[in-house]
């Protein structure tokens, strides 16, 4: 079975933001690929996935490691390097990127200011370039470029397996911890999922827009227990 995945990762250094969007020719990409903890950062693993980069990558990133050492050391200990692709990434903005030599061809990376565009199982290189390119030519909030480099890859090609499932994460300073990610969405059993997933950020975005309107609009008071 070929795990084919394409994915961008990228930053926006203005306001603190970090933020994937990826896209397969298999079901439930936002379970297996992105992982994240509020307040240290975020992992992006594909390729033949292990969700133990996800897990363990965080964990390491949390108690001091950077990106780079925390890869160093999760890719030693694994046998099947080769065939991983994975990101780490914190905060700050430090990336670190393995793409291994056995993952399914065309793979690669591509590493530009404040963005990263990984795939594999691709038609050709030009995915990961297309992805780069339209982040770097959107405008707006990151989760607009996000989804805008997406919707380019996809046009380039993206899985040459295929469509199937998309997903979109952002973290943000802005968003109170407790509350998760700024945006988590996915899109699963689709027939075009790029755009699926496109049309569901607006409709999230406009619902959420409403829902903090009315909310401002009401009166709130605390009340302590009582004992």
């Amino acid at each position: 079975m070929i795990d084919g995945t394409f994915t961008l990762v990228a930053r926006d250094p203005a306001v603190g933001e970090i933020g994937l969007a990826t896209s397969t020719s298999f079901p439930a990409v936002g379970k297996r690929v992105p992982h994240f903890q509020m307040g240290v950062g975020l992992v992006a693993t594909q390729g033949k996935t292990n969700v133990f980069y996800g897990t363990m990558g965080l964990k390491l990133m949390e108690i001091g490691f950077s990106p780079q050492e925390s890869l160093k050391i999760l890719l030693q200990q694994d046998e099947n390097r080769e065939y991983r692709q994975v990101l780490m990434s914190d905060l700050s903005g430090q990336w670190a990127v393995h793409t291994g030599e056995l993952t399914e061809k065309i793979h690669g990376h591509l590493i530009i200011p404040n963005c990263v565009a990984m795939g594999n199982t691709l038609p050709g290189k030009q995915v990961l370039e297309a992805m780069a390119n339209g982040f770097e030519s959107a405008s707006g909030e990151l989760v607009w470029r996000l989804m805008g480099g997406l919707q380019k890859g996809q046009e380039a090609g993206g899985d040459r397996e295929g469509k199937r499932s998309a997903a979109l994460l952002v973290l943000s300073p802005r968003q109170f911890p407790a509350w998760g990610p700024l945006i988590d969405l996915r899109v699963d059993f689709d027939p075009d999922p790029v755009l699926k997933l496109k049309e569901l950020l607006e409709l999230y975005l406009a619902w959420e827009k409403e829902k903090i309107s009315n909310i401002d609009k009401r009166p709130y008071k605390f009340k302590a227990d009582q004992k």
